[in-house]
């Protein structure tokens, strides 16, 4: 996050040694942009999500990988740039998206993560089931397992 409060984060893709990048392009009050900083992260990104996790009102970087299993956190310096000693959470394999908000009401930052697995990381989970007329499925909290399948969304 700069001083004009614009953060723009974006992957540039795998490179030979299996490992990928967040790049980061800091806005000016113009709508133009500052240069590009990379920042390197382990695995295909398959996840961005900027919020403060460690809860000191600076924005941090949370990437998720598509090909292996936890979340690196690149914590915010407060001036546009990031720690490159990213801190790994545990998460299921391949997460594709991600959402911060305090879940249990304790006034900090928590993560739920989806995978590609169809998993969904978080204190509480609603599980979804298909429908065979492909309308919006319906929520169920029973652990029943359509088709021999268990969704979890």
């Amino acid at each position: 996050m700069n001083k004009y409060g614009q953060l723009y984060a974006s992957s540039d893709g795998l490179n030979s040694f299996h490992m990928s990048a967040v790049v980061v392009n800091l806005g000016n009050p113009d709508g133009t942009f500052q240069a590009s900083a990379s920042y390197p992260v382990p695995g295909s990104v398959g996840g961005i999500l900027v919020s403060d996790v460690n809860n000191d009102g600076i924005q941090d970087v949370v990437v998720g990988a598509i090909d292996l299993s936890g979340l690196t956190v690149l914590i915010g310096k407060g001036d546009g740039t990031f720690d490159v000693e990213g801190q790994v959470i545990d998460a299921p394999l391949g997460t594709v998206s991600g959402l911060a908000g305090d879940f249990n009401g304790d006034g900090l930052v928590d993560l739920a993560q989806v995978s590609i697995s169809v998993e969904v990381s978080c204190h509480k989970s609603l599980r979804y089931y298909p429908r065979s007329d492909d309308r919006m499925p319906e929520r169920h909290g029973g652990k029943r397992k359509p088709n021999g399948k268990e969704l979890h969304i």
